[in-house]
């Protein structure tokens, strides 16, 4: 765990190993509590329901939270090449999501040149539906069948359950390996960041009407990695997608499918 990120022991290679390591990396008071208090503001002029979420908005307020220079130079180092903010996440209630890999949703060739930054906007509580994470997780050698257009995925037309197949199988691997769960109980400002194949979900049993105001930033390394997005599109036909900056709005790569074919062909 980082505990401040002023502090002068602060260690970019240290941040490094604890996502190859561990899965993630723990930043205490990542924001200010000024920054918090003007997203909670923000926030509460919206209309976000539960299980509700507003995606890449483009508010300065947000936009100063993905561009956390801190957070940019950890990216780029765990990826070796400059690392963009691609998505953004707001919410206001607890997520209740189960069990997964972002990877189950897109994902990249070469692998792993994404990564995810949660940011509490309110202290987190068990009550309030923590971000929950089995660590280690990353590294166990299950589920790649899912990161590629395959019978598994819902791509195939012929299995329109495939993410009630995937949640069913990743519990019962966590229920025959006794994988132990923990709980990201936060304060305002901290950042929960993860490997993009460490199983992670929001805890299911929240009290009703609390809120969980958060924020979730996807990074993508901006120079090699092909982008594959695993719904929608032709069975077995990879989906390419050319994520874009969210600062800006615009592509990653200028010339769009082009320019990701002739990379995938000097990768292979």
């Amino acid at each position: 765990m980082i505990k401040d990120l002023e502090d002068k022991n602060f260690d970019i290679e240290k941040c490094v190993n604890s996502l190859n390591d561990n899965g993630y990396l723990i930043l205490k008071n990542l924001i200010s509590l000024e920054e918090v208090k003007n997203v909670q503001k923000y926030i509460d002029s919206l209309s976000i329901g539960p299980k509700e979420r507003i995606t890449s908005d483009n508010h300065p307020f947000l936009l100063e939270i993905s561009n956390n220079k801190k957070v940019l130079k950890i990216a780029s180092a765990f990826f070796k090449e400059n690392a963009a903010p691609v998505q953004g996440l707001l919410f206001k209630y607890p997520t209740q999501q189960e069990i997964h890999q972002d990877t189950v949703h897109f994902s990249t060739f070469p692998r792993d040149l994404m990564l995810a930054a949660w940011v509490a906007l309110e202290d987190i509580t068990i009550d309030n539906g923590p971000l929950e994470y089995i660590q280690n997780s990353h590294l166990i050698p299950s589920f790649s069948h899912y990161e590629f257009p395959s019978r598994h995925t819902n791509r195939n037309k012929n299995n329109k359950n495939y993410n009630k197949q995937y949640v069913k199988e990743i519990s019962q691997l966590i229920e025959k390996l006794r994988l132990k769960k923990s709980f990201f109980l936060a304060k305002a400002g901290d950042c929960f960041m993860w490997h993009p194949r460490l199983m992670h979900g929001g805890n299911q049993t929240p009290k009703e009407e609390l809120t969980r105001y958060s924020y979730v930033t996807h990074y993508m390394a901006t120079k090699t990695p092909i982008y594959f997005k695993h719904f929608g599109g032709f069975n077995f036909i990879p989906r390419l997608q050319s994520p874009k900056n969210i600062n800006n709005r615009k592509k990653l790569y200028k010339f769009g499918a082009i320019s990701m074919i002739k990379r995938l062909i000097k990768l292979l």
